[in-house]
């Protein structure tokens, strides 16, 4: 083939290359950091949002010292992708994202919830999972307030508590403000970060009468199916 048919093609190749606002690829979430960030070492240097005591000191300085070091987490994990958050509240301090909480599970290995937003109640957040160097972003199945099974999502709504001796993350979800209807859902956390359903408790709004008081741990199991 000549070169002079061969240069239109080329011309019509260039014409037809993406364009240089094409929106850039989705990064992949959940995932595991690469051996490039030393997630141990990260725990260590993020000490100052550990302690307590720094933010009763200054919050305001604790809260940015939060911000900052999970900011470090998600140009490892992404954990930012999982909110779903527009980019420019994503730094915002009024929406309370990147408060971050840590719980030990042993000598190297930890949980740590990031805040994507605070409500008034509750909060949505993402756990990470921490275990000597390496990192990954925890995913669980998530349930409704019938305690119907949904995806497996990194993204929790509700309060998380860790009982550390039993490794039971918990998750309690408000269906409402007051907090009498929702769900419970208890997860066991394996050493590399993976975990598993052990129960969910849940209880619809329509079904609580006036006046009723019953504690979230005294809910109906809905999962496993009685």
């Amino acid at each position: 083939m000549s070169l002079n048919r061969l240069l239109p093609c080329v011309f019509v190749l260039c014409a037809c290359g993406a364009p240089d606002d094409a929106p850039a690829p989705a990064r992949p979430v959940p995932r595991v950091a690469d051996t490039t960030f030393d997630a141990g070492a990260w725990i260590q240097r993020a000490a100052v949002v550990w302690d307590t005591s720094s933010w009763s000191a200054s919050y305001d300085s604790a809260l940015a010292a939060s911000q900052q070091f999970a900011g470090e987490l998600d140009a490892a994990l992404y954990w930012t992708d999982a909110c779903d958050l527009p980019a420019d509240e994503q730094t915002d301090s009024t929406s309370g994202t990147g408060i971050m909480h840590r719980y030990q599970l042993g000598a190297d290995e930890y949980l740590v919830s990031i805040s994507c937003q605070l409500f008034a109640q509750q909060a949505t957040l993402v756990i990470a999972h921490v275990a000597g160097p390496r990192a990954r972003l925890v995913a669980a199945p998530q349930f409704d307030e019938s305690g119907a099974p949904a995806d497996t999502s990194s993204l929790f709504v509700g309060l998380e508590g860790v009982d550390t001796p039993t490794r039971t993350l918990t998750i309690f979800t408000r269906a409402r403000g007051v907090g009498d209807c929702g769900t419970l859902a208890s997860y066991h956390v394996q050493p590399d970060g993976i975990v598993t359903t052990q129960t969910v408790r849940a209880r619809e709004c329509i079904d609580v009468r006036e006046g009723e008081v019953e504690l979230p741990e005294q809910w109906p199991v809905v999962f496993p199916a009685p």
